[in-house]
């Protein structure tokens, strides 16, 4: 059930990017990292179709995190930029080459090698006011690229943007988890009624807000496979420091499965870069201005 969910929240996220790509393109440069530019795509049919995705995508997320490591989970979702690829000549664009279905085939069998040699864990164990401390210095400190940079170019805001995006959706996950695991624990009401609960709620909206910021600012082929490398990188290392969840067994399964993960991350990277550029990057939709009208 947790590959199902998590293959389910994989394909959903990876819809959801491709729509919104479309649409943030185009937004005037003064919107970027103001809520004004969520206001402004509240007008575009396609972004919303692609919110209503990324909802659909998170409560397979948060279900699949209920009933496995975050390390699983977060490996499979990785796996999503293979699926916005694929899917991309359905919106219009090119098809993939061989290389880039290569690259493709050897990320899942890197991600199917990792969970194969996961090492048994029989539960997560967390401190909830520490992981609500990290969560909110997180979210406050996500904020200074934007202040930090506005003399950069767009190429290096939009690359900025994009690695705060992936730590504070890698974050995310820790709470979702958290979430999961009361919900199952003392049901769905008592269950979210903690003050996590309210952290991953702003953690999110925020890093919506960054993430359509780096959209609008970056290129396809380099905004999303940073998002999609950088996701799973900082889910681990959070899942590490916060749940104290095992990454990969000792000994030479261990090492295997360390390779294979690297393996896999390396080829979902190069994917993007590759594959991306062949679909010639995302815009406005035919027909339509930069409001979506």
């Amino acid at each position: 059930m947790v590959y199902a969910l998590s293959i389910a929240s994989a394909i959903a996220f990876a819809l959801a990017s491709l729509l919104q790509l479309a649409a943030t393109k185009g937004r005037s440069d003064h919107l970027n990292m103001r809520p004004g530019l969520l206001f402004s795509l509240l007008k575009h049919g396609g972004w919303l179709g692609g919110i209503g995705l990324d909802i659909l995508a998170i409560a397979f997320q948060i279900a699949a995190l209920a009933f496995g490591k975050v390390a699983i989970v977060q490996a499979i979702l990785s796996l999503g930029l293979v699926v916005s690829i694929s899917c991309a000549p359905y919106f219009g664009f090119n098809r993939p080459s061989s290389l880039t279905s290569w690259l493709s085939l050897a990320a899942g069998c890197g991600v199917g090698i990792y969970i194969l040699l996961q090492p048994t864990q029989s539960k997560d164990s967390y401190r909830m006011p520490i992981v609500v401390i990290v969560a909110v210095l997180a979210g406050l400190l996500a904020v200074l690229p934007h202040f930090l940079m506005k003399e950069a170019s767009r190429h290096q805001r939009a690359l900025a943007l994009s690695i705060v995006a992936s730590i504070l959706v890698g974050l995310a996950s820790v709470l979702e988890r958290i979430l999961g695991l009361r919900v199952v624990a003392l049901g769905l009401f008592k269950g979210a009624l903690a003050p996590n609960t309210l952290v991953l709620i702003a953690l999110g909206l925020e890093a919506l807000l960054i993430t359509q910021s780096a959209f609008q600012l970056g290129e396809i082929q380099v905004v999303l496979p940073v998002i999609a490398i950088g996701e799973p990188i900082a889910s681990f290392v959070f899942a590490r420091l916060l749940l104290s969840e095992r990454l990969w067994a000792s000994g030479v399964g261990g090492v295997i499965g360390f390779l294979a993960i690297v393996g896999s991350l390396a080829s979902v990277y190069a994917l993007g870069s590759h594959g991306m550029k062949e679909l010639g990057g995302l815009g406005p939709i035919a027909g339509e201005d930069a409001e979506g009208i």
